[in-house]
């Protein structure tokens, strides 16, 4: 199988990227030698893997289909512009008859894939039919996508069967793409496709998802989802994709990103093989090879679906193409081989119905939904604006009486606290004012206390002083042996004291008389009384003395 021929989807893991080259060793120094090493750190490959490192934001949808004995599911991803493939499974149905998943199969998908609780779902079901209406551009351009899908379904309604005010529609409007080296004609009419499904079919389908956890978006035809896997990995070359299906097959053509054209046919995997058993079914080949035929050489056609699983069925379509075809090869995300994805040609329908819901909001108008635009909901309850606006004026009224009762409580309120701060502040004005009364009675009392000062710091204190330098003089001047025991003034005499104490000897005493005399610390100095006192006392202090004395 060559390069180009096997179809793969990449992920975002970085694997099969080129590796960014190795920058050379830099010498140290210089302006040229910083600023190559700023270019190294600003590559393209270094600031890819920064990206690709760093939290980024992302959406998930769960495409969910039923094909056969089958549902098929896959978990897709939008993360910074780049849609990839998370995982895909599939379960047996308990009855292949039955078109709907159960809600125990949605749960066991939901847990298994790790899907949270109302994660945004999609649902792929060939009960959605599609229809090509030719319209009028001009009305198609001044109507929005929600009025011309209900004005499309009652058109498709000749074609499909099913009752206008019984379904629910989705539509596209084909563009118009100029082809090189073709005269394009001018034409008066445009064509849109419509999908249509039945109301209680679509109903039925959100209450099992909801009941299962999951949010169900939009319902998308089988016709539509298969080729959707490629249109994001071949954005520079032309691809053709064809589906095999248990009940279909559909191919469509791709430039660039674009769907050029999506045919159905009425073959399928079942059909293929009895052909090739040799039941020779009526145009199988013919058809297959016309199609075959308009897919861009050099590039083989892939393909999806059942009868890519089929070795035979694969044998069979690559001697029918001129191109060769290859099955398309579907990785998930992270991957870093190809496990499991010989089994992922199955899950392209899933997977493109989730692809769709992620991609741009063109890719989502052919998708089936309930959901009624803002705008023509208010219309619709146009109605009710004359009660909407009694209620909004009785609602302005009632508040309006609120907010007076609620300022006239607070009124109260707050005048009963102000008349408790009076009372208080009357309260704490007595207390000043017996406090400065206080304070008036202190300061007068600090004068006086000053003046007395005063006035002993004048000629009343010298007498004080002379007193108290007296009296350090003679402790000064009194020798070991010597104890005063009393240094008394005499009454009536400012300047005559009596000293009474206790000596060890009585020569003592004297000589202590005699160096008070010789230092003229006072004008007599008179013995009264010397007398032996025994000497039973433990200091050796003998003596008791008297002693008179009148100072200067």
């Amino acid at each position: 199988m060559s390069e180009q021929d096997q179809t793969t989807i990449k992920e975002g893991d970085g694997a099969d990227h080129p590796q960014p080259p190795k920058t050379p060793a830099q010498p140290k120094g210089g302006f040229r030698a910083r600023l190559s090493s700023v270019a190294a750190a600003l590559s393209p490959y270094r600031l890819a893997a920064g990206m690709q490192a760093l939290p980024l934001p992302e959406k998930r949808c769960l495409g969910i289909e039923c094909s056969g004995d089958e549902i098929r599911a896959a978990l897709v991803r939008s993360r910074a512009g780049k849609i990839e493939i998370v995982d895909f499974m599939a379960l047996k149905l308990h009855d292949a008859r039955e078109e709907l998943p159960g809600i125990a199969q949605l749960q066991e998908i939901r847990n298994r894939l790790g899907c949270r609780a109302k994660t945004p779902t999609v649902f792929i079901t060939p009960r959605a039919r599609v229809v090509v209406l030719p319209m009028n551009p001009d009305r198609v351009k001044k109507i929005s996508a929600h009025a011309l899908g209900e004005a499309a379904k009652w058109e498709a309604e000749a074609y499909t069967g099913i009752p206008g005010h019984q379904s629910l529609a989705g539509v596209e409007v084909e563009k118009k793409r100029e082809e090189p080296g073709q005269i394009q004609e001018e034409s008066d009419e445009v064509l849109v496709q419509v999908s249509v499904l039945e109301q209680n079919v679509y109903r039925a389908v959100k209450e099992r998802f909801r009941l299962a956890g999951l949010r169900m978006m939009r319902i998308y035809p089988a016709e539509v989802c298969f080729h959707v896997p490629l249109l994001d990995m071949h954005r520079d070359t032309d691809r053709a994709v064809l589906e095999v299906g248990d009940a279909f097959s559909g191919f469509a053509l791709l430039r660039g990103g674009d769907t050029l054209s999506i045919n159905a046919m009425d073959i399928s995997t079942p059909r293929i093989r009895e052909h090739i058993l040799g039941a020779r079914i009526p145009d199988l080949e013919d058809t297959l090879f016309y199609h075959f035929r308009q897919a861009p050489p050099p590039h083989s056609v892939a393909v999806t679906g059942t009868g890519a699983m089929d070795d035979r069925v694969m044998d069979f379509l690559k001697k029918l193409s001129p191109s060769g075809a290859e099955p398309l090869l579907m990785r998930r995300a992270g991957s870093l081989s190809t496990l499991g994805a010989t089994e992922s040609p199955i899950f392209a329908m899933a997977a493109g119905g989730a692809m769709r819901e992620l991609g741009k909001k063109t890719m989502q108008g052919i998708g089936i939904s309930d959901a009624i635009p803002l705008g023509i909901r208010i219309r619709q309850s146009i109605y009710l604006m004359p009660l909407a606006a009694a209620s909004l004026l009785f609602a302005l009224l009632m508040s309006h009486y609120l907010l007076l009762r609620y300022q006239e409580n607070h009124f109260r309120e707050r005048r009963q606290t102000m008349e408790e701060q009076i009372k208080e502040r009357r309260g704490e004005l007595n207390t000043s004012r017996s406090l400065q009364t206080q304070i008036d009675e202190t300061r007068k009392k600090k004068e006086e206390m000053e003046r007395q000062l005063r006035f002993m710091e004048g000629d009343s204190g010298r007498e004080i002083r002379e007193l108290v330098a007296f009296k350090e003089k003679l402790i000064h001047l009194l020798p070991e042996n010597i104890m005063f025991t009393e240094i008394r003034q005499l009454p009536g005499r400012k300047k005559g004291f009596e000293i009474q104490g206790s000596a060890v000897n009585a020569s003592s005493v004297m000589e202590y008389v005699l160096l008070l005399r010789k230092k003229d610390l006072a004008r007599t100095v008179e013995v009264k009384r010397l007398e032996y006192q025994g000497a039973g006392n433990n200091s050796g202090l003998s003596h008791g003395f008297t002693l008179m004395m009148e100072i200067g």
